[in-house]
C-alpha cells in the first residue's frame, strides 16, 4: 500500500475514531471508556505523519477495532443493540482489513521493518524486501 493511501486510511480512521468517541462523551458523558476512544483517535492521526509508529499502532489498533466489533456483534445477537448501531460499528471492520493491509505483505510477513541507519543508531521505518 503506497504512503499517500496509508496516510488516507490513517486520516479517515482518525476522523471515524475521534467522531465515535465524541459521541460517546455526549451520550455517555460518565463512563470513561471516550478518553480511550478519543486517545486512539489521535494515536491514528499521530501514526499518519510519524511512519515509525505505524506498524505497532496498526497492529494494536486492527486489534482493538475487531474486539469492539466482536463485542457489538454479540450485543446485537442478544438483542441489545439497535440494527443501526451495529451497521454503524461494522466500519471498524474495514479499518481491520486495511490495516492489516499496512502491517504485513500476502506472505504474513511484515509490510514495514526497521533498519538501522547508517550512524549506527538511527532507525527509520523502511518497506521490507522479498
Amino acid at each position: 500500500m503506497s504512503e499517500l493511501r496509508q496516510r488516507r486510511v490513517l486520516f479517515a480512521a482518525a476522523a471515524w475514531t475521534l467522531l465515535g468517541g465524541t459521541a460517546a462523551l455526549f451520550d455517555a458523558p460518565g463512563q470513561p471508556a471516550w478518553i480511550a476512544v478519543i486517545a486512539w483517535g489521535a494515536a491514528y492521526l499521530a501514526a499518519a505523519f510519524v511512519p515509525a509508529s505505524r506498524r505497532v499502532v496498526v497492529i494494536a489498533g486492527g486489534a482493538g477495532k475487531a474486539a469492539y466489533l466482536a463485542w457489538c456483534a454479540a450485543l446485537f445477537a442478544q438483542g441489545a443493540m439497535p440494527g443501526a448501531v451495529f451497521a454503524a460499528s461494522s466500519v471498524d471492520l474495514a479499518f481491520v482489513v486495511l490495516f492489516a493491509a499496512m502491517a504485513f505483505r500476502g506472505d504474513g510477513a511484515p509490510a514495514l521493518r526497521y533498519s538501522a541507519g547508517s550512524d549506527g543508531g538511527t532507525r527509520w521505518l523502511e518497506r521490507a524486501k522479498g
